[in-house]
């Protein structure tokens, strides 16, 4: 080793400067080579990580166009959500609205219901009276139908003793009339023999 080193410096100066040069142009060969395969490795990795971007953008711009068609979705169920909610502010309204003809109704119902129960109590009072002045008017009017009754009787009694006395009347007619005719034809006869 040390012979060839001492051979190395033995040589002239131009010699040195060639093997230099040889050396500098092996370790430019050996780095060129190595950074050509670093070269190529992160031309790879850069390939790689193209693609991966690539995908990854595509990736994101479907995940974008979701997103763009979700927030769409959303814009769509918000107004769905806010015409829902006037809808259903409307239908309070008109609920509140109900409920406040039905409270008035209930109170005028009420107010009704009381006045129709007051005039019942008064129709009832004035029904019993009525009925009072009718049972009371209606014992005068059965006396007196008692007593139109007991008249009747009284009258078909005496009608009868009418009859019974018409009919004597008539005999005694008959016999009157039988007398007057006897006197008569006495008289006759008695004027017949004072003329003869």
């Amino acid at each position: 080793m040390q012979q060839s080193l001492l051979h190395f410096t033995s040589l002239p100066h131009h010699s040195i400067f060639y093997i230099l040069d040889c050396c500098y142009s092996i370790k430019m060969k050996i780095m060129f080579g190595a950074s050509e395969k670093k070269f190529k490795d992160e031309k790879k990795i850069v390939i790689q990580q193209q693609r991966a971007n690539a995908e990854k953008a595509a990736e994101l711009e479907k995940q974008e166009a979701d997103l763009k068609a979700e927030k769409e979705k959303l814009t769509k169920d918000k107004k769905e959500v806010k015409e829902e909610k006037e809808k259903v502010k409307k239908e309070k309204k008109q609920i509140a609205a109900s409920m406040e003809n039905i409270k008035n109704n209930e109170l005028r119902l009420q107010k009704q219901a009381k006045m129709f129960e007051e005039y019942c109590v008064k129709m009832e009072s004035a029904v019993t009276k009525e009925k009072e002045a009718m049972f009371t008017e209606l014992k005068l009017l059965r006396g007196e139908l008692k007593k139109m009754s007991d008249e009747i009787v009284e009258m078909k009694t005496k009608m009868a003793c009418v009859e019974v006395m018409q009919v004597q009347l008539n005999e005694l007619r008959g016999r009157v009339d039988s007398l007057i005719s006897s006197n008569k034809r006495r008289r006759q006869r008695e004027r017949a023999a004072t003329s003869e």
